[in-house]
């Protein structure tokens, strides 16, 4: 079912914004360190202070949400912070937006998003590995890790790597992928930098890049549970992620369960309605005031 919304324009009338509600999911426990909206820069929205700066052809796009970022299929456009928005090794999810344009094979696979140490190691997200298609991993700046499950070009695709308990997993659209990709460990050096769409710590360069559109995309330490990709998925049409106490329509922590506000069609047209009548009883009450201050000028005269 198709979710509404209302809008409250006026302290005289109000109207129904016959369109899907924009889903927010709330996610206020501290455990978002990277946030990033894309929309027209690459500013985290976590309050990290992790922004992205942006290299090479990378520009803004349109989105999934508003706008994202296009990095085209060069070795020199993708998005970057020097600091690293989290030194943790496990426990954590990595999720992002990912419009494909092409899944050939680059070099051992394309970056998506990269936790970097000060040796050039670390752990990503990664797609287009092992046969072209397939979505995985890079654990330590040494083992790749195969999802066994693939992605098209040309199509909007949630992509999540979640490692819980020295296990990794994979999701695509919220749903687990075929593997969970071995229980290997990533990189414990502390200190470097976070990319989007490139898998080295490079200043110039980027070997395994991304070539699509990415957006929504952020950093959690802490496993995010099923229901909450669920909601961040949202059928297909995405959610954003905020991160203040009640600045979304659904709540989640990684232990927490989820409630959501968003009203059905039927329901937003009776809420519709009520602050219909609700309108038009204050403009006839304000009607008549000015009327009776208008009588009561004129028997002055």
């Amino acid at each position: 079912m198709r979710n509404y919304t209302i809008a409250v324009v006026s302290a005289v009338s109000a109207f129904l914004i016959a369109s899907p509600a924009l889903a927010v999911v709330e996610i206020s426990d501290g455990s978002v360190k990277a946030l990033y909206h894309f929309n027209g820069d690459g500013v985290d929205s976590s309050g990290g202070g992790f922004n992205l700066t942006p290299y090479g052809a990378a520009v803004p796009a349109t989105g999934l949400l508003g706008q994202g970022y296009d990095l085209p299929n060069t070795t020199s456009s993708y998005l970057r912070t020097t600091s690293r928005p989290s030194d943790v090794s496990d426990n954590f999810t990595m999720n992002c937006w990912l419009y494909s344009h092409d899944q050939t094979q680059a070099g051992d696979g394309r970056a998506l998003m990269y936790n970097y140490d000060t040796s050039g190691g670390g752990y990503g997200l990664f797609n287009g590995i092992t046969d072209n298609t397939h979505v995985g991993g890079l654990r330590g700046g040494l083992g790749w890790l195969d999802s066994g499950s693939n992605i098209n070009a040309a199509e909007w695709k949630m992509l999540t790597m979640i490692r819980e308990s020295n296990t990794w997993k994979w999701f695509i659209d919220g749903e687990p992928a075929a593997s969970t990709g071995g229980t290997g460990n990533p990189s414990t050096i502390l200190g470097g930098g976070f990319n989007v769409g490139c898998g080295e710590k490079l200043p110039y360069k980027c070997v395994q890049p991304t070539t699509g559109i990415v957006d929504e995309c952020f950093f959690a330490e802490g496993v995010l549970p099923t229901p909450t990709l669920a909601l961040l998925y949202n059928g297909g049409d995405g959610a954003e992620v905020c991160v203040t106490v009640g600045c979304g329509e659904a709540t989640s922590t990684p232990t927490s369960t989820i409630a959501t506000t968003t009203l059905s069609a039927a329901d937003a047209l009776m809420t519709y309605l009520l602050f219909m009548l609700d309108g038009i009883w204050f403009a006839l009450v304000f009607l008549v005031v000015v009327a009776a201050l208008g009588f009561v000028f004129y028997i002055k005269k």
